[in-house]
Formats: structure tokens, C-alpha cells, sequence
């Protein structure tokens, strides 16, 4: 199986691209389905792992909804698919050759939670076909294969940094900038929307770096220069941040790598709230 770091910019471009327009589907059903929450993750989205079956470890899906359904992109098989609790697939559509319009149409027919068809928030996306009534284009199967594969590595490995560092919310790929992301706090008290933490994430590429990239940001301090020196990636000019471009998800030092600078960051944030040098 070919992975990120085999394909051009181009094609991981497309790829990214379309496959970000595609999550808009899933994420307008949560919008429509679930209770709206203050930080607004009744919208975000998890790895196919929590289906269940094997076949289905590189898909993207939403939490249940209160009928017990979930919809899941199975990007390999170019498919959304209704996933019922104790059943499995329930339904699917085949994706290629149709377009946006007609995938949410058949959410809302499939899906009984929804009462009207769901509806994509106005997000600024990248320019894509697929976002401006084309069709779904399946041609580069291998593409959008390694980039479904990357997604699931990145929440295995983020999602063990999660673990062992206990006071965080929960890992999630968000619909708006389709990057998965989780903040650390620094107490299980603490409160990420007002006190000092880091957020911690995966991105395929964005306007600002178009290469995939891990990143740890810090939030709720002031910006502190000069920043200290990093193990590994770098601190960006683009943000108040540091990256890590990396295409090679499955290995023990890109894990080594992503745990080193989001622990320097960490230990960074601590020391500007205890008033003390990194």
C-alpha cells in the first residue's frame, strides 16, 4: 500500500482536498442529529476502529446518534455507508459519479434520526470540484487510500500521547480544517477554553503549510521570545506554534519525534504559568 510520502504534492493535494468536502456530509448529519455542545464537537468525527470490523480500520465515522446509527466514509470503497448498532452495514452509496447534493439526500432518506436533509455549515474549503456540484472522482484510488491510512495512524499515535498524558479532551478529526486535534491540559481541573494548555494535532495540509504536518500550539499564555530550542520540528512563524512535517506516520521515530516536541512544549507552557525558564 502506497502512503503519503509516495505521492506528489498534486496528488495528495487532490486527494486531501476532496476527502474534505466528503467529511462535510458526515459532519452536517451530527449538526442535524445531535445537540449542539459549547465546544462544538457534536460535529467531530472518529476512526473506523470504533466500528468494529477490520475491514472498515481506515474509515472515518460519526459517534452514534440517538437511533444507535452511525454514518461512516469508507473512503477505500468510495462509499458512505449506515452502520447499525448489532447489524453493521445497514445501506450504502456508492460515491463516485455523484455529487455532494446527491450524497446528503440519500443521508436523509437512510439515516432516521434526521427530520430534513442535512445541511454543510458555510466553511471557507479549499477549491475542490467536488465542493461546487461535480462529481466524486474515484480515479486515484491510491491516493485517497494512503490518505485514509494516514488518518488512522495519526489518531493511533496521537491518541497514545492522549492516554498517557490522562487530562486532555478527546481526540477527534474536525470537519472545519479536516485535521484531528485534542488539547492537553495541565490539571484534570483545567479548562481549555480558558486556561493555559497545548493543542496537540495532525494536519494533511493547509493554505498556510501544504504539507502534512504535526503541530503543538500553545494556548493561554503570552508569546514568550526567545522560544526555546525544539527536539525535533520547529517553532512556525505562520502561528504562535510548533510543526512537524511528516508524511511516514507508522514508525517508532516519527512517534518518538511528535512526543518530544508536544513534551518541550508542554514543559514550556508550565514554566511561563509558574513564572519560571523552559
Amino acid at each position: 500500500m502506497s502512503t503519503l510520502a509516495d505521492l506528489t504534492d498534486e496528488r495528495m493535494a487532490h486527494a486531501r482536498d476532496q476527502l474534505h468536502w466528503a467529511v462535510q456530509v458526515l459532519g452536517a448529519t451530527c449538526d442535524a442529529a445531535l445537540e449542539r455542545r459549547a465546544d462544538d464537537s457534536q460535529s467531530a468525527l472518529l476512526p473506523g476502529t470504533v466500528l468494529g470490523n477490520a475491514a472498515l480500520a481506515d474509515a472515518i465515522t460519526t459517534e452514534a446518534l440517538p437511533s444507535g446509527h452511525r454514518l461512516a466514509l469508507d473512503p477505500a470503497g468510495h462509499r458512505l455507508l449506515v452502520v447499525a448498532p448489532g447489524v453493521g452495514i445497514e445501506s450504502d452509496f456508492v460515491l463516485a459519479g455523484r455529487s455532494l447534493e446527491d450524497a446528503l439526500g440519500w443521508v436523509h432518506a437512510r439515516l432516521p434520526d434526521l427530520d430534513r436533509p442535512p445541511s454543510p455549515r458555510d466553511y471557507e474549503l479549499p477549491d475542490h470540484a467536488y465542493g461546487t456540484g461535480g462529481a466524486y472522482d474515484d480515479a486515484d484510488a491510491e491516493a485517497i487510500a494512503a490518505m485514509c491510512h494516514a488518518i488512522r495512524h495519526a489518531f493511533e499515535l496521537l491518541g497514545s500521547i492522549v492516554t498517557v498524558h490522562g487530562a486532555a479532551t478527546a481526540l477527534r478529526l474536525w470537519p472545519h480544517h479536516f485535521d484531528l486535534g485534542s488539547i492537553l491540559l495541565l490539571s484534570p481541573e483545567g479548562n481549555p477554553a480558558s486556561d493555559p494548555c497545548v493543542g496537540i494535532g495532525y494536519s494533511f495540509g493547509d493554505a498556510t503549510l501544504t504539507r502534512p504536518y504535526f503541530y503543538a500550539n500553545p494556548y493561554g499564555i503570552e508569546r514568550r521570545d526567545p522560544l526555546p530550542a525544539l527536539p525535533a520540528g520547529e517553532w512556525t512563524t505562520a502561528w504562535y506554534g510548533a510543526v512537524l512535517e511528516c508524511r511516514t506516520l507508522d514508525t517508532e521515530a516519527a512517534e518518538e519525534a511528535v512526543r518530544e516536541m508536544t513534551a518541550r512544549v508542554l514543559t514550556f507552557v508550565r514554566a511561563a504559568v509558574g513564572g519560571t525558564q523552559p
